[in-house]
């Protein structure tokens, strides 16, 4: 069977669209909901460039593919995978595998040093392909989901403390309240990418900023919740999901909260409010320097 592979671009946003569906049609994760708006705007939110994504082809159809995004990662420039799939009937055929080799020296020459990808935890047949390759876990995440209509966990007011909406500079000046690194699909640079697509609100104590929560609409996730650990106590994170879910909840079921690290207190706190995990991810890495 003759493959060919090209780098893509975005008129080939239908063909990966189209190909995404067939491949991710009894993946772990319900992938339906990526409309092609949807796509496009998720690409955004990824950094996605088409010119370091690949797509396989037979027969002139797409039966492969892998977009890539590019960025700097505490100061590294890295890639993301921000999705890879091939179509069931050619699975077992080594395009994964030779997608990845065909960018690889792409990627170099511009400069990229680390190569990141998330990974289904129950995949364990990638995870094991993936190390195969030479990629390490680096880190592993719970992703989380609650049914705002059973959300009653409600903290609907705090005296001393206003909720209010914030723009991306009020973000980048109180960062230092998040104790980990987020994770690439929700983080400042994604932030920047969308963010007048995005609920941005910031709780206030003598005008003070002292915790925020960033909310993306178009996809029904939370980014980041985060308060100062002096006002922890004050359960500010309950009043931020409260004013958010009151705002959303008459025209969303469902809200995920997805990427948190696994061993951090953010974890109990979301399953105090009713969060539940739905699936678990490996982040993992593979230096482009070897």
């Amino acid at each position: 069977m003759s493959i060919e592979y090209k780098f893509l671009s975005e008129k080939y946003i239908p063909e990966i669209r189209k190909a995404w569906h067939k491949a991710f049609a009894n993946y772990h994760v319900d992938m339906s909901y990526l409309t092609i708006e949807r796509m496009i705007s998720r690409a955004r939110m990824d950094r996605v460039d088409y010119n370091f994504s690949v797509g396989a082809f037979h027969n002139n159809e797409m039966c492969g593919f892998t977009i890539n995004g590019i960025d700097k990662i505490n100061n590294v420039l890295s890639a993301f995978d921000a999705g890879t799939g091939v179509i069931p009937e050619y699975r077992g055929k080594g395009i994964a595998g030779a997608m990845f080799d065909f960018v690889v020296p792409k990627l170099k020459i511009e400069g990229v040093q680390n190569f990141i990808l998330e990974v289904i935890q129950e995949n364990q047949a990638a995870i094991n392909t993936y190390k195969k390759t030479g990629f390490s876990i680096s880190r592993d995440f719970n992703c989380y989901k609650l049914n705002t209509n059973s959300f009653t966990n409600k903290i609907e007011n705090l005296s001393d403390v206003i909720i209010k909406s914030i723009e991306k500079k009020d973000i980048e000046n109180c960062l230092d309240f998040i104790e980990w690194d987020i994770s690439w699909e929700y983080n400042i640079d994604a932030i920047k990418n969308i963010q007048e697509e995005l609920i941005m609100d910031g709780a206030f104590v003598d005008g003070i900023c002292v915790g925020f929560i960033v909310y993306y609409p178009t996809l029904e996730w939370i980014f980041i919740l985060a308060v100062k650990e002096e006002f922890k106590h004050k359960n500010i994170d309950g009043l931020l999901l409260t004013q958010l879910i009151n705002k959303v909840k008459s025209k969303v079921p469902l809200i995920k909260f997805n990427n948190i690290l696994s061993d951090h207190e953010m974890c109990s706190t979301l399953e105090k409010y009713g969060f539940e995990i739905y699936t678990t991810q490996h982040e993992m890495v593979y230096s482009l320097n070897n």
